[in-house]
């Protein structure tokens, strides 16, 4: 599965962002080509001269997976936190309820078999 996701990205993304799945590897060797003189040719999307052209697009695999993870947090929370609240509050509701006190006696302890001579737990 992972697999082919990684796939559609690089075949939907690859042409222009030069399958910039992750910018903290893919980035840096860009920069470092473009101050070494190559120019817009480093950086994906810097297309010069080509009328309603998206130039500059080496900034979108940087700020998405910012922007997806901040979304992410936020229909978790959603979604899920509050039905995590609610178990929280039952069990402490639970636990409060729950009769406490001294005369109850302990669970009996189960009888531990005899071991031969020499062996040890590892």
């Amino acid at each position: 599965m992972i697999g082919f996701e990684v796939a559609a990205i690089g075949m939907s993304f690859g042409a222009n962002a030069g399958y910039a799945i992750d910018p903290a590897r893919d980035f840096d060797p860009r920069v470092f080509a473009w101050l070494a003189g190559w120019g817009d040719v480093s950086i994906p999307g810097t297309i010069t001269g080509v009328p309603c052209a998206f130039s500059w697009y080496f900034w979108v695999p940087i700020v998405g997976p910012i922007i997806g993870g901040v979304i992410g947090v936020l229909l978790y929370d959603w979604f899920i936190g509050d039905i995590l609240h609610a178990r929280h509050a039952l069990a402490e509701q639970a636990t409060a309820a729950a009769p406490t006190g001294g005369s109850q006696a302990a669970p009996p302890q189960a009888a531990q078999e005899p071991r031969p001579a020499g062996e040890e737990d590892y």
